[in-house]
């Protein structure tokens, strides 16, 4: 559902609004791409400080590149008839859940909260002796659950002590092979599980079109109190667990079948 457009963006939804400014999350037709914009109206000249505060806030964001710092990608000044400033479009990321491996040195976090991506640190790793890291070394601790292990459905343990350990590397004889070996340590195994996921780069001028790919979106299982539950493909709640109840339905007006 959508509630507007401004120019090339279709506006989703209003993420939030302050004295002179609003939020919106917006989506641009020609990559579909989702994006944040702040919308600083222009009314008067008085205002005129406002439009020099974004020109500021985005000459700052475009020198700043940081995992912690949401991106800046463009300012767009909307102009009257008469050339007259009426608003100003400053373009920010809107979801940032890019992963980030900390490899600065730093130690785990005392007080860790748990992550869906948990917290990730690595560090590089000479081994040919070249002069030149050649491999990244990456542990992760501190993931939320409850979790399944892959698409069958296997459950990790509830304590959530899950440690996945990486070592992320290009093949020596194929220089457009990366290889990710990835080893779980969960006491809902029987011992550390290792795969190896290989990813090709593929030489293509391009362009290429990255597609979506949100887990949330049509995600069947729900949690209702302190049980999981699943919703079936004819649309019924179902037990996930043998002789799991129902859950309480006291808010629900009982109606004759």
């Amino acid at each position: 559902m959508t509630i507007g457009s401004i120019g090339r963006f279709t506006i989703i939804e209003t993420l939030g609004s302050g004295a002179h400014s609003s939020i919106l999350h917006i989506r641009r037709e020609e990559d579909s791409r989702e994006y944040a914009l702040k919308l600083v109206a222009i009314d008067d000249k008085q205002d005129m400080k406002f439009l020099e505060q974004a020109k500021h806030e985005f000459r700052v964001g475009q020198m700043l590149d940081h995992v912690n710092l949401v991106k800046v990608f463009a300012l767009e000044i909307q102009r009257n008839w008469f050339f007259r400033v009426k608003k100003v479009h400053l373009l920010i990321e809107h979801v940032h859940d890019s992963r980030r491996i900390y490899t600065d040195g730093r130690d785990w976090p005392k007080d860790m909260e748990p992550m869906f991506q948990g917290y990730s640190i690595g560090h590089w790793i000479d081994e040919d002796h070249d002069g030149r890291y050649d491999v990244l070394e990456v542990e992760t601790r501190g993931m939320k659950g409850p979790r399944t292990f892959d698409s069958t459905g296997i459950p990790l343990a509830k304590d959530n002590a899950t440690i996945v350990k990486e070592r992320i590397y290009v093949d020596k004889s194929n220089k457009d092979l990366l290889h990710d070996q990835i080893t779980t340590i969960d006491s809902a195994l029987t011992r550390p599980w290792t795969i190896t996921k290989d990813y090709q780069r593929i030489h293509d001028p391009g362009p290429y079109w990255w597609r979506e790919s949100i887990c949330a979106e049509g995600n069947p299982h729900v949690k209702i109190g302190n049980d999981d539950y699943y919703v079936g493909a004819e649309g019924y709640l179902m037990p996930t667990r043998p002789n799991q109840p129902p859950p309480d339905l006291k808010y629900f007006k009982k109606t004759s079948r």
